[in-house]
């Protein structure tokens, strides 16, 4: 990422009136961005985090980091203002992860603002979902992303390699969805349940496919196209 340092500074109203708990009771970890209808993953083995404090400021810790002060209004709203940017060079699909989220979800130069948030509870998990005022979404959880949220189905891959299609061993009259990833978190092709699951026309490589069964519960397997 370029060397970048950006103040902006707008006006905005704040109420203090507004209730931003949760918000300020958690780090918040970055699940995935949907952006213009196109849902892109965090990176594996990268973590970006978030946090509101003081009910004055806001930070996005990446690679880059983002930081800027933060207004709440009514209905679980709030502004951003006063940014900056910071100058850390990144290299790869971190790099391409945190231009997403800073130049296409926070747009700095224009914040799209207001930002609306929601939270929804899944089991121990809180998800924290905030939108832009272009209908773009951030989703967050209150804790780590990692194997150890994911509650593990007994699902495997037959052949892997594969070339034109895959079939999956166990449990297969209870699968809901099977979603394949890129290396870089980009979902390429969604399939409900089938016998089997065609492939032929990916490009030859390393892939990540999730498999949700009909009790919610998801694994990740790797699949090698060839």
């Amino acid at each position: 990422m370029k060397k970048i340092t950006a103040i902006i500074c707008l006006t905005m109203v704040f109420n203090a009136n507004s209730q931003v708990a949760p918000l300020e009771d958690y780090t918040w970890y970055l699940e995935k961005l949907i952006i213009n209808g196109t849902t892109t993953y965090t990176p594996q083995d990268y973590t970006i985090t978030s946090q509101f404090w003081d009910s004055l400021h806001f930070s996005y810790e990446g690679c880059s980091d983002f930081h800027g002060l933060i207004n709440y209004a009514n209905n679980q709203n709030f502004s951003i203002g006063n940014g900056s940017i910071g100058d850390q060079v990144c290299n790869g699909p971190i790099d391409d992860y945190d231009l997403l989220y800073i130049y296409n979800f926070l747009h700095w130069d224009m914040y799209l603002n207001p930002y609306s948030y929601s939270f929804s509870d899944q089991g121990n998990l809180i998800i924290l979902t905030i939108t832009n005022s272009s209908g773009d979404e951030a989703i967050y959880q209150n804790q780590q992303l990692g194997v150890n949220n994911i509650q593990k189905t007994s699902f495997s891959l037959f052949p892997n390699p594969a070339n034109e299609y895959f079939t999956l061993e166990g449990g297969e009259n209870e699968i809901e969805k099977i979603i394949i990833y890129n290396l870089f978190g980009k979902e390429i092709k969604t399939f409900r349940a089938q016998e089997n699951y065609h492939i032929s026309e990916l490009s030859n490589g390393i892939y990540f496919v999730k498999i949700t069964d009909i009790f919610q519960r998801e694994t990740i397997q790797k699949l090698i196209k060839k």
